[in-house]
């Protein structure tokens, strides 16, 4: 008898190893508490990810806002999509500071400037669709991992560096 893995254990050890690669020197640590002039006096209010960018900002996702930090957690603005219904969840990077938000009805792609580039997925069940996207990574080549989960995809979908659909990886039950 096979023993199933819970769907968040299964993306968070995906992503964990999609992770093992990067260098130790690219860890950065954040307190919880930033300071600045951002809305309420700088603290983040329940945040659901966070990116760190080559040059040290960090991008923290914060209800229907992405948030930008520099390397001494100063805040230094944010931005949304404009859409009432974006909610960022996870958030990855790529080599070129493009911004990935997973959110429920798939992922939004933006400038590091904050301009919204397109969406990649849409919702629904089927391959290259979610009904809840919230954790991203990327590895070297730039292709997306998105973890999904929901009544009927509790997996991790990979999509090539244009947005893509290419696989489904695993399908615990």
């Amino acid at each position: 008898m096979r023993s199933a893995l819970h769907p968040v254990t299964f993306c968070l050890a995906a992503l964990l190893l999609l992770a093992a690669a990067r260098p130790a020197s690219a860890v950065i640590t954040f307190s919880y508490n930033f300071t600045g002039p951002a809305p309420k006096n700088g603290r983040i209010s329940m945040p659901n990810g966070i990116a760190v960018a080559p040059n040290g900002n960090a991008y923290a996702s914060v209800g229907n806002n992405i948030w930008i930090f520099d390397p001494q957690g100063r805040y230094l603005s944010q931005f949304s999509d404009g859409d009432p219904s974006f909610f960022a969840l996870g958030l990855a990077l790529d080599a070129a500071g493009n911004i990935y938000a997973a959110c429920f009805d798939g992922i939004r792609k933006f400038d590091s400037s904050g301009h919204a580039l397109g969406t990649i997925g849409t919702r629904g069940q089927g391959p290259g669709q979610f009904e809840t996207a919230f954790g991203v990574a990327l590895d070297p080549a730039g292709h997306l991992y998105v973890c999904s989960q929901g009544n009927a995809n509790h997996h991790v979908q990979e999509f090539d560096p244009n947005g893509q659909y290419l696989r489904t990886i695993g399908n615990p039950s």
